[in-house]
């Protein structure tokens, strides 16, 4: 979970397995809460450290394990007026 420090309490949370078998797609979720209420359709830039380990879908949806390892996933609201720097979560995964 992040909480800016900005204009607006932001939190950004990751709903979805953080071990990953190889060969397996797996579903995730993000919810972003602004004020305490749902952003609904955020506009989220989600990235994998090493897509070589994790890959994501083209969705942005489901998460794909492709080989043992760890990957830092990130997930970053852009676009965002509501805080002074942009809200970033960064999860660890491993498969």
């Amino acid at each position: 979970m992040f909480r800016s420090s900005g204009l607006e309490a932001v939190t950004i949370i990751y709903q979805g397995p953080t071990c990953i078998p190889v060969d397996s797609t797996e579903p995730f979720t993000v919810i972003v809460e602004v004020g305490g209420a749902q952003l609904l359709q955020p506009y989220l830039s989600i990235t994998s450290t090493n897509p070589s380990v994790v890959g994501i879908t083209s969705g942005l949806d489901s998460l794909v394990g492709k080989m043992t390892g760890q990957t830092m996933l990130t997930i970053r609201l852009e676009g965002s007026i509501l805080t002074d720097t942009a809200p970033t979560l960064a999860q660890l995964l491993k498969v």
